[in-house]
């Protein structure tokens, strides 16, 4: 069979095309980012795989539908690869399910599982087809479609604010994903996810009322983490990690819970976390120019950009940029947005990296002047300009972090090796 990706630059989509790929199946794809569309891209093939940031009158998808060939999403591709494994384990949650799918993997490294994950991230070895585990993302209710033997729940907040009502409807599709799982690995910390319980859920978190709980929890010299593990009241050990940020002890808790459901002894499961080095894009320290320290991280949300301000303030000047990821998100979560910048020293406000939106600056700038009232802050209209603003302005000692899930990446890569 041929299989035609459309859309397929994307991280998930350049993955599920690898595996088809694997499973003995020839493959085709196009991009905007790569020669673009053009219906002669899938002339011959069997199948059509589109994903989310492609609209539904792209020619490619007009051309199948008239030719009478199957056309199925990312989504629902993801759950019909799932279905070739003996188990699948899908990973959840508002924030963190990219660093915990790789902590799960990397915690289950021994039974060779097959990784499906949005971020540059590889246990670098022979993968068997027998445990699948994956990223399962709450847009548009896309994980709806996994069935899943193991759902993990990380959190659950109003982030989608483009295809949810409001916060309860969030809640709703999380459940609803709890019910479509014959056992679930859920936060029991999180308000929002109070009524996901059962005898088939287990529940992680640091109150002493979970199955699977960390105390002690302190930082460590290298930047991460020190806790105590205790399960079902017995005390496990501790796990030291090295990767950055208070949030990654509920990420590593998770893969605990995961790997010793599925028969992996302690010891195996903190050696690899305790190993563990982290993802692309998630608090990663790029490199560093003229003595200054350049992190890249894909927040998006006020609660993971309070929690990478968290992550990174110490004794050295912090300087966050931020490209905010779609106007919609920008005007509906406005106020949170206003706060979640505290502790940084400055910010510089990109243009809006509008996906899969139109719109102007007006919000940005607009939140540029909110937050300037507690924190120094500048809007600049274009990559190049906040370039020579930060190449002029920082100094050494100093600490700068690009922010967004858009193109901002590109930017940070391009100060560490250009400036």
């Amino acid at each position: 069979m041929k299989v035609h990706f459309v859309g397929c630059e994307g991280i998930s989509m350049r993955r599920l095309r690898e595996l088809t790929s694997k499973f003995g199946h020839e493959t085709s794809g196009s991009d905007v980012a790569s020669g673009g569309h053009d219906q002669k891209n899938v002339y011959g093939a069997e199948l059509v795989v589109f994903s989310s940031a492609v609209n539904l009158d792209n020619e490619e998808l007009v051309y199948a539908r008239e030719k009478s060939l199957p056309v199925v999403s990312r989504a629902q591709y993801l759950a019909k690869i799932s279905e070739r494994f003996n188990s699948t384990v899908a990973v959840s949650g508002t924030h963190g399910k990219t660093t915990a799918t790789a902590m799960t993997a990397t915690a289950m490294r021994s039974l060779r599982p097959t990784l499906h994950v949005g971020a540059n991230f590889s246990l670098d070895q022979n993968e068997r087809e027998d445990v699948f585990i994956t990223e399962a993302c709450e847009y548009r209710r896309n994980f709806l479609f996994l069935c899943p033997d193991v759902a993990v729940i990380l959190n659950c907040e109003w982030e989608h604010t483009d295809c949810y009502r409001d916060e309860e409807e969030v809640k709703s599709a999380f459940l609803e994903f709890a019910k479509r799982s014959k056992k679930v690995v859920v936060n029991g910390d999180e308000e929002n996810l109070k009524n996901i319980r059962g005898e088939n859920v287990i529940t992680f978190g640091k109150g002493e009322g979970n199955d699977i709980w960390a105390s002690q929890v302190r930082k460590n010299a290298r930047g991460g983490y020190d806790f105590t593990v205790t399960a079902y009241g017995l005390i496990l050990g501790e796990i030291s990690l090295s990767v950055l940020g208070e949030h990654n002890v509920y990420n590593a808790l998770s893969a605990v819970a995961v790997a010793l459901d599925y028969g992996i002894s302690f010891t195996q499961i903190k050696q690899e976390l305790e190993q563990f080095k982290g993802v692309g894009r998630r608090l990663e320290r790029v490199g560093a120019k003229r003595g200054v320290e350049v992190y890249c991280d894909y927040a998006h949300h006020p609660t993971e950009i309070r929690a990478c301000v968290r992550s990174l303030k110490g004794e050295k000047r912090l300087i966050v940029v931020y490209e905010a990821h779609t106007y919609s998100r920008t005007y509906d979560l406005f106020d949170k947005f206003t706060r979640c910048f505290e502790g940084a020293d400055e910010v510089i406000f990109a243009p809006v990296f509008g996906a899969r939106e139109k719109g102007d600056d007006t919000v940005i700038n607009k939140l540029m002047r909110e937050v300037s009232v507690k924190t120094p802050a500048k809007y600049f209209s274009s990559y190049d300009k906040i370039k020579e603003y930060l190449v002029s302005s920082l100094k050494k000692g100093e600490r700068v972090v690009f922010v967004g899930a858009g193109n901002i990446d590109r930017l940070c890569k391009t100060f560490v090796s250009e400036v």
